[in-house]
């Protein structure tokens, strides 16, 4: 439910898309709380939510998030590589960061 708030609130601007890399945040929108050193990063589109995790946590985001898409980041994956890949493959032009401490 709170990230089809965040979509609503996203037609309403000129972006694309929410980048969300706050572990505060991510929890809030999708409920999922990983460790402090955890890399994380949602990614808010008009038609889609997926949440990048880092292997250590894909099992447990797998279990325990059921409101978007769960992106794992492959064995020898640089993390920046995963998060342009995932925007390039919903060929966004502009991305609001928004929620980020």
């Amino acid at each position: 439910m709170r990230i089809e708030s965040l979509k609503n609130a996203l037609k309403k601007t000129d972006a694309d898309a929410y980048l969300v890399s706050d572990l505060k945040n991510i929890h809030y929108f999708t409920g999922f709380r990983d460790t402090s050193e955890a890399m994380l990063t949602l990614l808010v589109s008009f038609g889609d939510a997926t949440l990048l995790v880092s292997p250590l946590s894909m099992t447990a985001a797998t279990e325990n998030v059921k409101n978007c898409r769960i992106r794992g980041i492959s064995s020898g994956e640089m993390p920046t590589d995963a998060l342009i890949n995932m925007i390039q493959n919903v060929s966004l032009e502009f991305i609001l960061r928004v929620l980020v401490d």
